[in-house]
C-alpha cells in the first residue's frame, strides 16, 4: 500500500444469510458495569455482525468457521488479526455468550462474555398523513414509564437500526429507544427520495406523537437523537412542537446542505493532496450542479465543464450525476434550507 510494508495475512472468510446474523444480535456482559452490544451495521458492510463495546471500541467481525470471527485493529478493517471472538450455545442451539482473545502481548487471554437481556423489543408501526412508518421500540427492563429517544436518520436509505450503535448503552440507563425505517426503506412506505426536511420533520414528529401515547413512557421526557442530516432534522422538529424536551445532535450542520457539501468536497481533496487551483476547478463544476438542481437550466455548461475536466486529477465521475438523476429532484428540495432559524 503506498511506501508502507507490513504482513501479509490470508483468511477464507464465510458468507452469512440474515438470519444467521440476527442469531447473534444482543447485549454482552463483559464485566459487571460493561457490556458490549452485536449487531450487523451498514456503516461496516452489513453482511457480518459489528462489534460496539461501551468503551468506544468499534469492530467488524469476520466469520472464518461456524460461530468464530476474527477482528482487525479499528473499524471494518479485517488484519492484521487482533482479535477473535467465539460464540457459545446453549442447550437448545441457542446464542448464550462468547469468548474473546485480544491479542495484547502477555495478558492475552480468552475472555467471557454473557449474553444478557437489558430491554423488550417491540415491532411497531404508525402514521404520518398518507405515510406508514414501521419501526421497534426498545424499552428498559423492568417495565414503568420511562424517557424516550426517538432516533433520527442521517442521509440516504437508513432503517431503523442505522443509529443504535451510538445509543445502545442508553437504553440500560432507563432510556427507551424508537428507531423507524426512513421512507420507503424496509417496512416503511413513502420515498425519501422526493421528501424534503420538512416532511421528514413531520415524521419525527409523528414518531414523537406514537411514543407519547404509550402508557410506558414519560410525556414530558422525549427527545430527538440525529447524526449528521438528523442535525438538521432534530432542532426543525423540535421548533413546531413542545413535545420535544430535548435535542441531541451529533455531527449536525449549520450551514445550508448545499454549503455544507462544498466544505465536505474541499477538504475531502485537500486531505488527497490536490491543489488550491484543483479545488477551484471542482468547486465550479460542483456550484454548476447545484445550480441545475435548482433551476433545472444549463446542462450543456455542466457537460462542457465534464469535458474540460475529465483528465484532471481532482475529476472522478461520480461528481456528476446522469442528467435526468433522482438525485438533482432531491437537491432541489434540500439544498437551500438554512437551519439557523429553527
Amino acid at each position: 500500500r503506498g511506501n508502507e510494508r507490513g504482513p501479509f495475512e490470508l483468511h477464507r472468510l464465510r458468507a452469512l444469510d440474515a438470519k444467521v446474523l440476527e442469531g447473534y444480535t444482543g447485549a454482552y456482559q463483559i464485566e459487571p458495569d460493561r457490556f458490549a452490544y452485536i449487531q450487523p451495521w451498514d456503516e461496516l458492510g452489513g453482511d457480518h455482525p459489528g462489534w460496539f463495546d461501551e468503551s468506544g471500541d468499534v469492530r467488524s467481525l469476520y466469520p472464518v468457521a461456524s460461530d468464530e470471527f476474527i477482528a482487525g485493529p479499528g473499524a471494518a478493517l479485517p488484519a492484521p488479526v487482533e482479535a477473535r471472538v467465539a460464540f457459545a450455545r446453549g442447550p437448545q442451539g441457542e446464542i448464550d455468550g462468547l469468548v474473546r482473545r485480544v491479542a495484547a502481548g502477555a495478558e492475552a487471554a480468552w475472555r467471557p462474555a454473557q449474553r444478557v437481556r437489558l430491554w423488550s423489543e417491540e415491532e411497531v408501526t404508525f402514521r404520518n398523513g398518507d405515510v406508514n412508518l414501521a419501526g421497534t421500540l426498545l424499552a428498559p427492563l423492568p417495565a414503568r414509564r420511562h424517557p424516550a429517544l426517538v432516533l433520527l436518520h442521517g442521509s440516504g436509505p437508513q432503517d431503523r437500526r442505522g443509529l443504535l450503535p451510538f445509543v445502545h448503552f442508553l437504553v440500560r440507563h432507563g432510556i427507551a429507544l424508537l428507531g423507524y425505517d426512513k421512507r420507503g426503506v424496509g417496512g416503511s412506505t413513502g420515498d425519501w427520495r422526493r421528501s424534503g426536511f420538512d416532511d421528514l420533520a413531520s415524521d419525527a414528529l409523528a414518531a414523537v406523537r406514537f411514543v407519547k401515547s404509550r402508557a410506558d413512557t414519560d410525556p414530558g421526557k422525549i427527545g430527538l437523537f440525529g447524526v449528521s442530516q438528523g442535525g438538521w432534522i432534530g432542532p426543525l422538529a423540535a421548533a413546531r412542537s413542545r413535545d420535544v424536551a430535548f435535542v441531541v445532535s451529533v455531527s449536525g450542520p449549520g450551514t445550508t446542505p448545499a454549503e455544507q457539501m462544498l466544505d465536505h468536497l474541499e477538504n475531502e481533496l485537500r486531505a488527497e493532496g490536490v491543489g488550491d487551483r484543483g479545488i477551484a476547478g471542482a468547486l465550479a463544476l460542483a456550484r454548476l450542479t447545484h445550480d441545475y438542481a435548482r433551476t433545472g437550466c444549463g446542462w450543456e455548461r455542466i457537460e462542457a465543464a465534464v469535458r474540460e475536466s475529465r483528465d484532471k486529477e481532482w475529476f472522478f465521475p461520480d461528481m456528476v450525476p446522469p442528467k435526468d438523476h433522482w438525485s438533482y429532484g432531491l437537491w432541489s428540495l434540500v439544498f437551500g434550507y438554512d437551519p439557523l432559524p429553527a
